[in-house]
């Protein structure tokens, strides 16, 4: 049985360790939760704008670039929204397209590389890779919840 809360609208009206310890934990993942979806706005409106900047210049490998990244930022926005889109096993594959592809890009320009382009590849790969990660491998209950409108037969 499922021990009640009685403050559960509020932090400060929890009485016991047990209720505290669930408020702590229910602030914290939204707080993560949070992170995550200023990290979706902000690396979207940042990677929109140097496509735009760079599309002037536009190649095969900037549209597939752009493909990929996109796809991942779909993962993103479900894992910061907690959305189930698509097959938790697609998410796991797409992980390793978005690795390969990053590797690949990054040694096809590695003499245009320089260490001031790290810093922002970084910022924006090494996240992305972790949402997506935790996405695919570390979200069981979000995979195991049928999507609305699933058919219940």
């Amino acid at each position: 049985m499922e021990q009640r809360c009685s403050g559960d609208a509020g932090p400060l009206l929890l009485v016991d360790s047990v209720c505290r310890e669930r408020a702590r934990r229910r602030w914290e993942v939204r707080g993560v939760k949070a992170a995550w979806k200023i990290y979706l706005w902000l690396a979207l409106i940042s990677y929109a704008g140097v496509t735009v900047y760079t599309g002037l210049r536009a190649s095969l490998s900037l549209w597939v670039e752009v493909a990929v990244t996109l796809v991942a930022f779909i993962g993103l926005y479900g894992y910061a929204y907690s959305k189930q889109i698509g097959k938790a096993m697609f998410w796991k594959a797409w992980l390793f397209v978005l690795i390969c592809w990053d590797l690949v890009t990054a040694l096809m320009y590695v003499k245009m590389l320089s260490i001031l382009m790290l810093v922002p590849f970084l910022w924006f790969f090494v996240p992305l890779c972790v949402a997506l990660y935790r996405y695919g491998f570390r979200s069981p209950t979000l995979w195991e919840a049928k999507p609305v409108g699933y058919p219940t037969t």
